[in-house]
């Protein structure tokens, strides 16, 4: 049909929202078009990159309400309400959906082998942004006794959210792996942005100030590193395909940020009276000390070694 052919030539132009507005006028005025779930698949990628999660929903709700839906119909639609869900908090009505949508996925082992359809790498983001959301909502401040234990189950979902994630990133459509590929790199921001707010409370001179912003820095300075890997990433991919959408526009955005945090704080690290082999052996010194508290044993006064 001219409409499908149409509404794809406009996607390579970058003319989503045109696209978009295609695919639906093929749907409503053919709905018994062979060409129709195609363009509701289509719909669907665009949606989320267009980050129009309410149109997604509603999309999801008349797929689920289809006469005679079959099983990539509701994958597609269960997967869809779930974002919409996510974005409206609903995390119990996301995961109830997701899980839905991935019973029928795993039943009929759809994309079980190579790159995953629409439907499946949908559904594989929609998991991955419910447990991102429930690992954010863990927060690290303020800092009490139980804070290694919030801080274990912080990177525990931030590293089940990125093992979604991965998976939506194999997908034959690129739009969710770019859309993925940026969400894991925020995830790392935000965690490492968290535990900068982390103020030395237990600090009595300005050098053990000093030493605990070195500490701190050096010690989750990885988590930055890894951000900046994800969107570089996600940035190099998406110039492939000659994408400038605004998921790579955050993607740069968020990248040159933290390559420019990273910056300043070596800079500031480069003025305390200690090198950063020293701050290391400060961690180090740390590690041994909580060894030795865990064993009942004299944990002597941390002080940086010369």
């Amino acid at each position: 049909l001219w409409l499908a052919s149409l509404g794809a030539a406009y996607e390579g132009l970058g003319d989503l929202k045109k696209a978009r507005e295609v695919y639906r006028s093929l749907v409503s005025r053919f709905p018994t078009d062979p060409q129709v779930r195609r363009a509701e698949v289509r719909e669907a990628s665009l949606d989320a990159y267009l980050e129009d999660w309410k149109a997604l929903g509603e999309l999801g709700e008349r797929l689920l309400a289809k006469p005679g839906a079959d099983d990539v119909d509701r994958m597609l639609g269960f997967g869809a309400r779930a974002l919409r869900k996510v974005q409206e908090k609903d995390d119990v009505g996301a995961l109830r959906d997701t899980n839905e949508g991935l019973e029928i996925m795993d039943a009929k082992h759809y994309g079980a082998a190579g790159r995953l359809p629409v439907p499946a790498a949908q559904l594989r983001f929609a998991l991955a942004e419910v447990r991102r959301t429930k690992s954010e909502k863990i927060a690290l401040l303020p800092v009490g006794d139980d804070f290694l234990v919030k801080m274990e189950m912080r990177c525990q979902g931030l590293l089940d959210a990125q093992s979604a994630y991965a998976d939506a990133i194999r997908s034959s459509d690129p739009i969710w792996a770019k859309m993925s590929g940026v969400r894991v790199g925020e995830m790392y921001r935000t965690l490492h942005a968290e535990l900068m707010t982390i103020p030395p409370d237990r600090a009595k001179t300005a050098s053990d100030k000093n030493l605990f912003y070195a500490i701190m820095h050096v010690r989750y300075r990885v988590l930055v590193e890894k951000g900046m890997e994800m969107m570089t990433r996600t940035i190099d991919f998406a110039k492939k395909t000659e994408d400038e959408s605004g998921w790579v526009t955050r993607a740069r955005e968020a990248r040159d940020q933290m390559m420019r945090s990273l910056e300043e704080e070596k800079a500031i690290l480069a003025t305390l009276p200690y090198t950063e082999a020293e701050v290391e052996r400060s961690l180090e010194m740390m590690r041994e000390r909580a060894l030795l508290r865990a064993q009942g044993k004299p944990v002597p006064p941390l002080k940086p070694k010369p």
